[in-house]
């Protein structure tokens, strides 16, 4: 594949989201992490889509959940504050899929109010 035209380059890239949707996820799913980034502003016309995208995968993408949530961006330690206490106990993969579950379910939900 040339480039990776499933990639958004901004908030309103509606046709590079049509295209990942035609695509496998294992083709994909090394870039996850950059997919993951669009799901910051739930508001952002690309987040329905790419969320839609990811659910199915999220005992998947446990890694790079978790490596988002480890970085020290403002939005993603948000998420994760908002979690904490409601993952103790659980190791932290199970914590990053439960986060992403969250995550996800927020900009469907989002979306579906618009």
């Amino acid at each position: 594949m040339k480039g990776k035209n499933y990639i958004p380059q901004n908030r309103c890239d509606v046709i590079a989201v049509q295209r990942l949707k035609d695509l496998p996820f294992e083709s994909v799913k090394k870039n996850v992490p950059e997919l993951l980034e669009w799901l910051q502003d739930t508001h952002w016309e690309v987040a329905e889509g790419i969320a839609n995208y990811l659910l199915p995968h999220v005992n998947e993408i446990t890694q790079e959940l978790l490596f988002v949530l480890n970085t020290d961006d403002g939005m993603w330690k948000s998420i994760q504050d908002r979690q904490q206490g409601k993952e103790d106990g659980r190791d932290p993969e199970a914590a990053a899929t439960a986060i992403g579950f969250k995550v996800i379910g927020e900009a469907l939900f989002k979306a579906g109010q618009k």
